[in-house]
């Protein structure tokens, strides 16, 4: 009887859509949270967005420690290619997620990680060849 009340309480969960392209250029709130300036304009008559070098630099910041991770014939599954780098014992954190098929994004949060991992230029996990990138 408990269980009828709790289900018919909980509320469906607001379904955000993805901004269009010109709603994100026009809207200010999230160009207020990064701290940068975003400006259209076109090209030949091709929209483009216009970002200053500080401003790119902020948008990279996060990224300064990462690496790609390129597989050439299979990769394992993702689960496997986080407890390799799990099994690393980094001393940061770091991130797995995949680009696509054949690379994985690394992110990790230190330079001596970074160092460490980015020295070897490939490694086996799980019997396949993963070669990195910057």
């Amino acid at each position: 009887m408990e269980e009828k009340k709790e289900a018919e309480q909980i509320k469906p969960k607001k379904v955000i859509l993805p901004k269009s392209f010109k709603e994100a250029l026009s809207g200010s709130c999230e160009k207020e949270n990064l701290g940068i300036t975003i400006s259209s304009s076109s090209v030949n008559g091709i929209p483009a967005i216009l970002v200053s070098e500080n401003d790119l630099k902020k948008l990279a910041e996060p990224y300064k420690f990462a690496l790609v991770g390129k597989f050439s014939f299979r990769r394992p599954l993702m689960e496997e290619i986080r407890k390799f780098f799990h099994d690393l014992h980094l001393t940061g954190m770091f991130l797995v997620t995949l680009l696509d098929a054949r690379h994985v994004f690394i992110n990790l949060s230190n330079e001596l990680d970074y160092s460490i991992i980015f020295l070897r230029i490939s490694y086996f996990v799980r019997n396949c060849q993963m070669r990195l990138l910057k």
